[in-house]
């Protein structure tokens, strides 16, 4: 019985942090679990007992969608070696497909909503984040997020799968556009063009998908806020 590796895969590391990066894991790891079994039924995954929890809970949640038999090992540096351009494949569409129908039906409950506006603007991260905001349109958004990463798996799912807005910087968090749904529209803001979801494909997942680049020279550069960022938004959600 042929088996699949899935493991964790350092996205940044300093002197002072490691960080796992879920970008790279869905691309590199979870993608490709999933078009192995469309492709060979019999297969079996073995996950790293150092998954992140969205890395494992997710995982989990697919594996459980297509009755999967999973192992639990230590596959610390372990690296796949897989492509990112998942959109190259044949499974593409129904890779995708798995996956929101897994978390429609472990999440039945959670309904799309035609205007719940979402602002998240990476205040607990590490780099590429705004500075100078001062909560001057906050009146327009149903929800800001102040830190991403306090929320468990399951409350990034339902929040994506309702969201009809969601307005961010460039990062690892839009990885969580796989959940969202057809009508939803996203709007990044990056210091320069660097999405994955327009390089990759993901971007498909909502109906509006788009990039306000700054034009910055260092992509991890904080960016200080200002009115043409602020006139973006608005126009973005239509205020």
């Amino acid at each position: 019985m042929t088996t699949f590796k899935l493991s964790s895969i350092v996205g940044r590391k300093t002197d002072t942090y490691i960080s796992t990066n879920i970008g790279h894991f869905f691309h590199e790891n979870l993608f490709y679990a999933i078009s192995a079994f469309i492709d060979n039924n019999d297969i079996t995954w073995t996950l790293c007992i150092h998954l992140q929890e969205w890395e494992m809970k997710l995982t989990q949640l697919c594996a459980e969608y297509l009755n999967i038999q999973c192992e639990y090992s230590d596959l610390s540096g372990y690296r796949s070696g897989l492509d990112s351009g998942i959109k190259k494949t044949h499974n593409f569409d129904r890779v995708l497909e798995i996956i929101q129908n897994s978390i429609k039906m472990k999440f039945p409950e959670i309904q799309f909503q035609e205007s719940y506006k979402v602002l998240y603007f990476r205040n607990d991260a590490h780099a590429r984040k705004m500075i100078g905001y001062e909560n001057t349109i906050d009146e327009y958004f149903d929800e800001i997020i102040y830190d991403m990463s306090s929320l468990s798996f399951e409350d990034q799912v339902k929040l994506f799968m309702k969201t009809s807005h969601f307005i961010t910087i460039e990062g690892a968090c839009l990885t969580n556009v796989i959940f969202m749904n057809k009508r939803a529209k996203v709007l990044s803001i990056t210091p320069y063009m660097n999405s994955w979801q327009l390089m990759f494909g993901t971007s498909i997942c909502v109906d509006t998908f788009e990039t306000f680049s700054l034009g910055l020279r260092n992509f991890d550069d904080n960016i200080i806020y200002n009115s043409e960022i602020e006139n973006r938004i608005k126009q973005f959600i239509s205020v």
